[in-house]
């Protein structure tokens, strides 16, 4: 996740939880580089909670740099499509809420075989470029070979 409050981490742990439900045999994990409270609060506050999702809280954020997730600049969530994605989703009830965490921090989204092989990925050009979840569930789910 960007950071605990950003809208499009909120609407990406929605869609995430939902999924997570669905899919009893997908491993689902956030990361967050909140401290463990403010992660708890707010997806209680997001979600209702963590459901099926496995939330680790990385406060160095060296799982993010593992992963090649470094920081992004202004324009990745302050640009012209980020801020009218932001405006939908304001609209639906989804806004930025008290933030922990830096807002720097690029998100990304991985599925991961069985056999630890990356099948799909999703680092975004702007913070309003969301995953697309169940094109990664798929990845796991048709590429059995």
């Amino acid at each position: 996740m960007r950071h605990v409050g950003c809208p499009f981490a909120e609407a990406t742990f929605r869609s995430l939880r939902q999924r997570a439900g669905a899919y009893s045999d997908v491993r689902f994990v956030a990361v967050s580089h909140a401290p463990q409270a403010p992660t708890r609060a707010w997806c209680d506050a997001v979600a209702g909670g963590v459901g099926a999702v496995e939330v680790v809280v990385d406060e160095p954020r060296r799982l993010y740099a593992a992963w090649g997730l470094g920081t992004t600049s202004a324009s990745h969530f302050l640009g012209a499509r980020s801020l009218r994605h932001a405006a939908r989703l304001a609209a639906g009830g989804i806004r930025n809420r008290h933030p922990v965490g830096t807002r720097w921090q690029s998100a990304g989204t991985f599925a991961v075989g069985a056999d630890g092989i990356v099948r799909w990925r999703h680092v975004p050009d702007s913070a309003a470029a969301l995953p697309d979840l169940d094109a990664a569930i798929a990845s796991l789910t048709t590429d059995a070979a």
